[in-house]
């Protein structure tokens, strides 16, 4: 995160959960996510509870896949 200087992870599958492939996810989503990096949604989605050795803390993305 640029305004703490931590890095944060993300748990994304890239499958939804009746094991469909989600179109789009592998062009768009680096684009979406760096927007949702400076706007500050990232903070607001839930995090995982993972311990990460390379990140302070890990978001669940799931629902931006898995309604």
């Amino acid at each position: 995160m640029t305004s703490t200087g931590k890095i944060c992870g993300i748990e994304l599958p890239l499958t939804s959960s009746s094991g469909d492939v989600v179109p789009g996810m592998g062009g768009s989503f680096p684009q979406e996510l760096a927007s949702v990096i400076r706007n500050g949604t990232l903070v607001r989605q839930p995090q995982t509870g993972i311990e990460d050795d390379y990140c302070a803390t890990v978001y669940d993305m799931t629902a931006w896949v898995d309604d």
